[in-house]
């Protein structure tokens, strides 16, 4: 998704486990939590929030800072004895947006829902305020990790302040991916070298810290696999948001995927009837590279299409991709959950 709140995939052009006899999910407070989220930036009372982002620009210990998770907490870990369920059990939906300005009536209740339907949630950033969001979600919520980085169309206005932020939140433990990043030629919002600057400096931090890559490609595959080429030879984990490309492209990226054990996101594109490239080839992917995802609140999954999204659109999403991979829907969760926690770390 763009910053702005305009989808940019296009189709061509709360952890733990034991919800259903838990109430973990609760200890995401609705009251402060959801106010904290959306109304940061308007609310010059809000203590909370803005104090999670003073620690965290100290690099100071507390809530929604690095090294601030609750004791006996870790990334991808839950509490010592807790017991864990078969991780087979759980949807992971590697990709929404829940600090989006569609969620911010509810966006603690949509969490709170997609949990109760075994949902877990990857919330990814598209720019710096949205990094600290993202972040205080994971550090608050039960079942959701985050991602940091700023979207390709918003980097025109990046600077090294902003992403020395993003640098410091991405060491939290809960952020488990770097991103979204990559390029983005449909919109003109940024140029496209510094896009490309800014997509390098994404990989480098990612290569970094050990961390999975969260890559947006919009009219621009070629460039993006020809960036990201060089660096597999050094470890670097690539989970490629909304996988699309032309007729064209896609058997080529899909090869190039392959050959470098790029993952693959699938989300509600694959419902649609006339994506008939995407489908072909969703039935293709390797099992242990495909990943679910919904781009939340965007891309609803058919025959519903819903104004909003919700990460709970990924159970469509493996239904779908059952029919088109002559496989049930219990088999998609669990390969699909199985290579979630293998490239970003169980939670």
């Amino acid at each position: 998704m763009r910053a702005d709140g305009d989808d940019a995939c296009g189709a061509v052009g709360l952890g733990g486990g034991g919800l259903d006899n838990s109430k973990d999910y609760q200890k995401c407070n609705q009251t402060v939590f959801q106010n904290n989220i959306h109304n940061s930036s308007n609310n010059d009372n809000d203590n909370t929030f803005q104090n999670s982002i003073h620690n965290v620009r100290e690099n100071k210990p507390g809530s929604g800072t690095p090294g601030g998770s609750a004791p006996g907490k870790s990334a991808g870990t839950r509490p010592t004895g807790e017991p864990r369920p078969p991780a087979a059990s759980y949807y992971v939906d590697t990709h929404c947006h829940l600090d989006s300005r569609r969620f911010e009536q509810d966006s603690v209740e949509v969490a709170r829902r997609s949990l109760a339907a075994k949902v877990k949630m990857l919330t990814v950033a598209a720019g710096v305020e949205s990094s600290y969001k993202a972040e205080l979600f994971a550090q608050e919520c039960p079942g959701v990790r985050a991602a940091v980085g700023v979207h390709p169309t918003d980097t025109a206005g990046l600077d090294e302040l902003g992403w020395s932020e993003i640098g410091v939140l991405a060491r939290n433990p809960r952020v488990l991916a770097i991103g979204e990043t990559g390029l983005d030629y449909y919109w003109k919002d940024s140029p496209p070298e510094v896009q490309k600057e800014w997509f390098q400096k994404h990989i480098e931090l990612a290569l970094a810290l050990a961390k999975p890559l969260s890559v947006h490609a919009r009219d621009s595959v070629g460039d993006v696999l020809a960036l990201l080429e060089p660096y597999f030879a050094e470890g670097l984990k690539v989970i490629w948001h909304c996988f699309v490309a032309g007729k064209k492209e896609i058997g080529p990226a899909l090869d190039f995927a392959v050959k470098h054990g790029v993952y693959l996101g699938i989300g509600g594109l694959a419902t649609f009837e006339d994506q008939k490239p995407l489908r072909e080839h969703a039935a293709k992917i390797p099992e242990a590279l495909l990943l679910l995802e919904t781009d939340a609140p965007y891309l609803s999954p058919r025959p519903k299409k819903a104004d909003r999204n919700e990460p709970t659109g990924v159970i469509r999403v493996a239904e779908v991709l059952a029919e088109l991979r002559g496989t049930t829907p219990e088999a998609i969760r669990a390969a699909t959950t199985a290579n979630a926690f293998r490239v970003l770390g169980e939670w």
